[in-house]
């Protein structure tokens, strides 16, 4: 398996403002496989670390990784697991009204013995019709489902769980978060997640690595812009631009 993440050729030349701290994830990405990586990207401001997460999401193969993308919004955080839900429907590409269940099956067919029972769990969880529900689902087994699913993908690919804005994740996101991070360990799934500097989350008995995406620098900004411009920018008009974009490039 080849899980090398290949870098767009303006990396090289830095016109990201953060592709050293880009480059350090990947490199950690890079180190090994059947490990669990934990990557926390802290800023305060949510332009930096959508950018981010941008490029990071265009330097992976996605045919090469199975990749879950989520994020948490404060207008949804009253709805109890919207998180995940949003994260496997953004997988399998799914609009609100399609069948989740018949993409698990499908999806997990070389493991459905094993996989069945999850498929329904999860299925049952994120049916619209609440009415509809057959089985009565503990957090536990909710929690078990959602192990056991990403068990199978990392055994399939390399699993990255891309979760962004986790403090607007409900309580119970954040806990399957927790569990997921803590009972996936040595396994082939790496974790990134966004978060503000002030929310003071972390699963138990963790170590996570930080990256802290700080506003950048007039020199860089300057830079930057000349390359994107080829031209040399009026000084009146680039001190009024990096006043007003708060050095956010």
């Amino acid at each position: 398996m080849n899980n090398k993440i290949v870098f767009p050729k303006e990396f090289l030349y830095s016109d990201f403002e953060y592709s050293n701290e880009l480059k350090k994830l990947v490199d950690e990405y890079s180190k090994t496989e059947k490990s669990t990586h934990f990557f926390e990207i802290i800023s305060d401001d949510d332009l930096n670390k959508s950018k981010f997460i941008n490029e990071l999401k265009k330097s992976i193969n996605a045919t090469e990784n199975n990749i879950f993308i989520t994020s948490g919004n404060i207008y949804l955080k009253q709805f109890p697991w919207q998180p995940f839900g949003e994260l496997l429907y953004n997988f399998f590409k799914l609009r609100k009204d399609q069948n989740l269940r018949e993409k698990l099956f499908k999806f997990t067919k070389n493991f459905k013995e094993d996989m069945a029972m999850q498929n329904i769990y999860l299925s049952e969880l994120f049916s619209k019709n609440e009415d509809n529900r057959k089985i009565n689902l503990n957090n536990q087994t909710i929690f078990e489902a959602f192990r056991l699913f990403f068990l199978y993908t990392s055994k399939i690919k390399k699993t990255i769980l891309i979760l962004e804005n986790i403090d607007n994740f409900d309580e119970l996101s954040l806990g399957l978060l927790d569990y997921l991070i803590r009972t996936l360990k040595n396994h082939n799934v790496f974790f990134v997640i966004t978060k503000k500097t002030r929310f003071q989350w972390n699963p138990k008995n963790i170590e996570s690595k930080k990256i802290e995406l700080k506003n950048i620098s007039e020199f860089n900004a300057l830079q930057i812009l000349k390359k994107i411009t080829e031209a040399e920018p009026d000084e009146n008009l680039f001190k009024t631009v990096y006043e007003e974009s708060k050095g956010n490039f």
